[in-house]
């Protein structure tokens, strides 16, 4: 048995107030904020998924992507779009779902997922 647990992933904010705004757009909200220092995401209905992905399979090699799982993707992207994020690729059918990605006004690329149509 490991002496640690996996708790949180942290992510280089650039732009505090932009990355507050996106998870504030989201079912999330912040639990915790200490200036431009530091913002926690509450995790009181969170889970911590952790993903590993072969260079070919993954939405941007090198690169974090938050997934964000919706009833209509399109409806997901155009409120995602609305809030100023650009769409890096386009709704299209995956091998087990839809899938589409963004990247947040605030520069979150998130994975946009739900069942096939």
């Amino acid at each position: 048995m490991s002496s640690f647990t996996l708790r949180d992933v942290v992510i280089t904010a650039h732009d505090m107030e932009s990355l507050i705004a996106d998870v504030e757009a989201s079912s999330a909200r912040i639990a915790f904020r200490d200036g431009d220092r530091y913002a926690a995401v509450d995790r009181s209905d969170l889970s911590l998924g952790v993903t590993f992905a072969a260079p070919e399979e993954h939405p941007a090699p090198g690169e974090m992507v938050l997934t964000a799982k919706a009833d209509s993707v399109e409806a997901a992207v155009a409120e995602l779009v609305a809030a100023g994020a650009e769409v890096v690729r386009e709704p299209r059918q995956g091998p087990h779902e839809v899938r589409a990605l963004v990247r947040t006004a605030g520069g979150l690329l998130i994975t946009v997922y739900g069942a096939r149509a």
